[in-house]
């Protein structure tokens, strides 16, 4: 192995995940704070060992359980902005990491979306705020474009496609012939008689 290799691997040969989490500016080739990997996980961690019983819904179908998941929501992104408060590219709110927090999946959080117009409504202005916190730092060049681009793809309902159309030039006729039965059948009989001479351009 080369040394600079080793700047990127731990005594035992093992990648760091920080070695490639560079901040997204030509003039910064340094390795980003990896910070943000040990605050997710963490949340991770508590809601998986709080979680219900499989089958049961986290949020009840309700008022009062409406009530819960916005709550819990808000929390959701008070604790990005708090964690963000000395270095705000340490963490971005994102649908996946919300359903983290809220200890659901993105199928029930999809799930939810369709009990109820609130629901519905609730969850909608809940991904656009999402989106818009994304797109502002996309705006900055703190998200790559392509990751953007992918992420709006999937959580956000956006496509990215170029569509075109093909149209024909001139007057179509379709299958129509441009002769009738009685004019190709006497140019078939005088074809007979003598061919028609062949014109060749010099």
């Amino acid at each position: 192995m080369k040394n600079e290799d080793f700047s990127k691997r731990d005594e035992r040969g093992v990648r760091k995940a920080c070695a490639y989490a560079k901040k997204y500016t030509k003039i910064n080739p340094e390795p980003g704070n990896m910070a943000d990997l040990g605050a997710l996980l963490d949340v991770s961690i508590e809601q998986i060992g709080s979680r219900q019983v499989k089958g049961k819904a986290i949020y009840d179908n309700s008022g009062s359980g409406l009530n819960d998941f916005l709550e819990a929501t808000k929390h959701y992104f008070e604790y990005i902005r708090d964690a963000n408060k000395s270095n705000e590219e340490k963490l971005i709110p994102d649908v996946e990491g919300w359903c983290i927090f809220l200890g659901i999946t993105r199928q029930t959080a999809l799930n939810y979306s369709k009990r109820s117009s609130e629901w519905e409504e609730s969850i909608s202005y809940i991904k656009d705020a999402i989106l818009a916190a994304k797109k502002q730092l996309a705006f900055r060049f703190r998200i790559p474009p392509v990751v953007y681009l992918n992420d709006v793809s999937n959580n956000h309902g956006y496509l990215n496609t170029s569509e075109f159309k093909i149209t024909a030039n001139g007057n179509v006729s379709g299958d129509k012939p441009e002769l009738t039965r009685e004019e190709i059948a006497a140019r078939y009989a005088a074809f007979e008689k003598e061919p028609e001479q062949l014109i060749i351009d010099d």
